[in-house]
């Protein structure tokens, strides 16, 4: 049985196991130190911390659904207002930083949006559910945009794309060359497990293994600046992702707050 904890009012505590598909692959890839910390931000989590790049992805999201593609007014509207509100000082310094945050992401996206292939398809919001329970891990998954219909029409395939506009990490913010490659080797390594996650996401809504378009299906890194596909050992990585899910269920009665997290 989970213990009982006093926890300060700030700090929300999931009691059951549950992970976003990103913290997932952020456990897979972690040294066990790290993976601690994977662990207790899984479980103990600030209640005023607001997500980030929701604005990014919006704007993504409807700029590639448009029918037309060229409706480029609406999106440089999106910007504009965004870089509007940074400058805004009757709201609060977060509200700024993040709309200062996505009008950035924003005009990345832009400059990079051949490299997406933004303009090579008529793109749908998902029509898959957003949870998976992976070996008794309640697991979120948050794809952004979909290839395809759903149920296929004709055997054609249906693939995912995830929008990734997160900085952190970001290579240029490190001298060695060592360091800022390590950290675009950590990018992609989070990008092919949510995409595996993924796929175990619309096989779970009832599309066959064969109708899932691994060509299709990509990860916009958007601080890279480029799309990272569908891996190609995902039988092994979705290996990875059972054996994680199956760890974290077990150890999540274990996972203790941190001193700072108690009153």
């Amino acid at each position: 049985m989970a213990a009982s904890y006093n926890l300060r009012p700030d700090v929300r505590e999931r009691v059951a196991p549950q992970a976003s598909a990103t913290v997932l692959a952020e456990y897979i890839i972690a040294n066990p130190g790290q993976q601690e910390t994977v662990l207790h931000n899984a479980r103990f989590h600030s209640a005023n911390v607001a997500p980030k790049n929701q604005a990014t992805r919006s704007v993504i999201e409807a700029y590639c659904c448009d029918p037309s593609h060229d409706s480029d007014e609406g999106f440089h509207a999106s910007v504009a207002s965004l870089k509007q509100k940074a400058q805004d000082s009757a709201l609060t310094p977060g509200k700024r930083d993040e709309a200062s945050r996505c009008a950035e992401a924003l005009e990345d996206f832009w400059g990079n949006k051949q490299a997406f292939g933004a303009d090579s398809y008529l793109y749908r919001a998902p029509a898959f559910g957003n949870s998976i329970d992976i070996s008794g891990l309640q697991v979120t998954v948050y794809p952004n945009l979909q290839t395809g219909d759903f149920p296929p029409e004709d055997g054609k395939k249906t693939g995912l794309i995830f929008i990734r506009p997160q900085k952190t990490p970001n290579p240029e913010d490190y001298k060695s060359a060592e360091t800022r490659a390590a950290k675009v080797v950590y990018r992609e390594e989070v990008a092919k497990f949510l995409l595996v996650i993924g796929r175990m996401l619309a096989e779970e809504a009832g599309l066959q293994p064969a109708l899932f378009d691994t060509k299709r299906s990509q990860v916009w890194d958007i601080r890279l600046g480029r799309a990272i596909g569908f891996p190609t050992d995902c039988v092994s990585r979705q290996k990875q992702v059972f054996a994680a899910a199956k760890q974290i269920k077990n150890l999540w009665d274990s996972i203790e707050p941190k001193p700072s997290d108690l009153l």
